[in-house]
């Protein structure tokens, strides 16, 4: 087959048969026989990630439903696995190949996730990305706490931001309420938070009152580049232009047909930057996708100040709008969602100017049409396609 020839096609049997359920659950079972766990389980995935031209080939994790919470990780591989250790199992699985299966919380990039458990009376994983991060809630005498996990040593500047963020909500700066971080473990690496009252919101932009809920959130968080608050990151374009390269890059390894259009993106994505004028950058939450929010009494809450740093609000705005931008337009209002929003959070933040914010746009259509290729699905492709399209008119409606 040519190497021309997307990834998804040269997988498309391997990728069918691990995005159905089929020969997922029927691997979990023989694993769990293993361990001898009683009965069967319902499961939904945490994680998936798909690795064309390495070992493993793919990736996904799956969390059970019914507590107690078992998690399993799948390693997908096209020939024998390396030998299992403890905690880890080799299963044959028809179409997809060979599989490792391995009880959580082994981890070879989160050696001391076992011991911030071991610390917790009552545990939920929540977010899960394996070698990485893991984001745990615990329950107990009364109260909620959030450990977080991660592989590098970025537990003290994460702390520092998230304290400065919540002083500034205590002194009333920001529209929303945060977590009130705790402590972190610079050996553990582990951040330790409060948890924050509020239902998700995500369903309820979609219902009739979806318009006045986007607007709350825009003034919400343009609030945040008002503050007084000095993430200790940066975001500026040279970073962000690095990052579309190694993501146009990574695009066209995996969907080689997507090459010309990824390399025309980031040619007009430099070009803009270009022609910028510098602007005072203002703080930022980084990654302000519409999960993030919580709701509770009219009272919103904004979560994850991992990526807090400086930058242009246009970017945390962008990053909203993208968000909605996938959304299925014969459900949901699209554009006058995206209008409400940028007005609240122009009622804050101030003029937004258009052509950066297209800009930031276009890299966060950028940034999904990676994550649709890097997804455990026959379609990426496809899909992606489609999505590096939609980053290619954002600029288009710029000029």
């Amino acid at each position: 087959m040519s190497r021309f020839v997307s990834a998804h096609a040269r997988y498309h049997t391997q990728l069918e048969a691990l995005a159905g359920s089929d020969v997922v659950l029927s691997a979990i079972e023989a694993a769990g026989e293993r361990w001898g766990w009683d009965g069967r389980m319902t499961w939904r995935r945490l994680h998936e990630r798909f690795n064309p031209d390495a070992e493993p080939y793919a990736t996904c994790v799956l969390a059970s439903t019914d507590p107690p919470q078992r998690i399993v990780q799948l390693d997908a591989f096209r020939d024998a696995p390396p030998e299992p250790v403890h905690g880890a199992c080799a299963v044959e699985a028809r179409d997809a190949g060979r599989l490792l299966v391995t009880r959580f919380p082994a981890d070879a990039g989160l050696t001391t996730l076992p011991r911030v458990l071991m610390a917790a009376a009552e545990w939920t994983v929540v977010r899960y990305h394996p070698g990485r991060r893991c984001t745990v809630r615990v329950d107990g005498n009364g109260r909620t706490r959030f450990a977080k996990v991660y592989a590098g040593g970025v537990v003290a500047r994460i702390h520092a931001d998230g304290m400065e963020l919540w002083r500034a909500a205590q002194r009333g700066e920001l529209g929303f309420r945060v977590a009130k971080p705790e402590w972190f473990d610079a050996a553990l690496r582990v951040v330790w938070q409060e948890g924050v009252a509020g239902e998700p919101l995500t369903s309820r932009l979609s219902g009739c009152a979806g318009e006045e809920l986007a607007r709350r959130l825009g003034r919400a968080a343009g609030s945040l580049s008002q503050s007084d608050i000095s993430p200790r990151r940066c975001r500026d374009r040279q970073g962000e232009l690095a990052r579309s390269t190694v993501r146009c890059a990574e695009l066209e390894r995996r969907v080689p047909p997507l090459g010309e259009p990824a390399s025309r993106l980031l040619r007009k994505i430099d070009a803009a930057y270009a022609s910028f004028d510098e602007s005072e950058l203002r703080p930022v939450h980084g990654a302000l996708h519409t999960s993030q929010w919580l709701e509770r009494s009219n009272s919103l809450a904004l979560l994850d100040y991992d990526s807090l740093a400086l930058g242009d609000p246009e970017l945390d705005a962008a990053t909203f709008l993208a968000d909605v931008d996938v959304q299925n337009r014969k459900r949901v209002p699209v554009d006058r969602l995206n209008e409400a929003f940028l007005l609240g959070f122009e009622l804050t933040a101030g003029v937004l100017d258009r052509r950066r914010l297209a800009v930031y746009r276009a890299q966060r259509r950028l940034e999904k049409a990676l994550r649709v290729a890097r997804a455990i699905r026959p379609d990426g492709d496809e899909k992606a396609g489609r999505r590096l399209r939609r980053a290619l008119e954002a600029l288009g409606e710029a000029a």
